[in-house]
């Protein structure tokens, strides 16, 4: 499921972020990633328990890195929505939820 290919007519500013939310969220939800903005959600473990002959080892979780590389596809798609005064506010989120959840706060705050 990509979400590239789902233009935005409207940039986010600090001024339409009803109208901004009202573009992007209808395509987060259409690809069933709109669990990746709850500022509650989080990831599976990094690691998982697994059996080694008679031990037990920790190996990478095949699931953490599935969430990564969703959460990162929607990360990617929320700042290519933005406008440059938008990208400024929110540089330095790392995950989905945390830009979702900043923006509502910088931008509702300036409005």
């Amino acid at each position: 499921m990509s979400l590239i290919g789902f233009p935005i007519i409207e940039k986010l500013t600090k001024t339409n972020l009803v109208l901004w939310k009202a573009q992007v969220l209808p395509t987060i939800r259409e690809v069933q990633l709109k669990d990746l903005l709850d500022a509650t959600a989080t990831p599976s473990p990094k690691e998982v328990d697994a059996k080694d002959g008679d031990r037990i080892v920790k190996v990478p979780n095949p699931d953490y890195t599935k969430w990564v590389a969703l959460d990162q596809q929607v990360l990617s798609y929320l700042l290519t929505t933005m406008s440059r005064e938008g990208l400024v506010q929110v540089a330095t989120a790392k995950t989905a939820a945390e830009l979702w959840n900043e923006d509502a706060e910088v931008f509702l705050l300036q409005m």
